[in-house]
C-alpha cells in the first residue's frame, strides 16, 4: 500500500496529498459554516495542509510506517473532528474552534506515532543485542 522507504513517490503524493486537503478542508467549511471562504481561510487552509502533506510523506519516506500512518489518522479524525465541532454547539468563532480542534487532534496522533515509532525501535534494538 505504501511506498518504500526513500522511493521518491513519496514526493509525488506530497502535492496530491496537500490539494486533496486543501479542497476538503475549504468544501467542509463553507458547506457546514454556510460561507464563501476568504484570502485568509486560504492562506490558513493552505498551512495546515502543507504541514500535514510534508509530515505524512516525509514520514513515510523515511520508513517511519507507524508514525506515517499515525499521521495520516490523525489528519482524517481531526477533519472528522472538525466537521463534528461546526455542526455542533452554539458558540462564537466556531469556524477556528473546529480548525484548531481538528488540528489538535491530528498532532496528537502525530505524536502518539513518533513515540509508538520510537518505542518499537527500542524493542528491536533490545531484542537484537540479547
Amino acid at each position: 500500500m505504501f511506498p518504500q522507504k526513500r522511493d521518491r513517490r513519496w514526493f509525488v503524493m506530497v502535492p496530491l496529498i496537500w490539494v486533496t486537503l486543501v479542497v476538503l478542508i475549504l468544501t467542509i467549511s463553507s458547506n457546514l459554516l454556510n460561507f464563501t471562504p476568504g484570502k485568509f481561510d486560504l492562506a490558513i487552509s493552505n498551512a495546515l495542509a502543507l504541514v500535514a502533506s510534508v509530515a505524512i510523506c516525509g514520514l513515510g519516506y523515511a520508513g517511519l510506517k507507524f508514525a506515517s500512518l499515525s499521521s495520516a489518522l490523525g489528519v482524517f479524525f481531526g477533519i472528522v473532528y472538525m466537521s463534528h465541532v461546526f455542526i455542533s454547539g452554539d458558540m462564537e468563532l466556531k469556524g477556528l474552534v473546529g480548525l484548531l480542534s481538528g488540528a489538535q487532534l491530528a498532532f496528537i496522533f502525530f505524536m502518539v506515532g513518533i513515540n509508538g515509532q520510537m518505542i518499537a525501535h527500542l524493542i528491536n534494538n533490545r531484542r537484537t543485542a540479547k
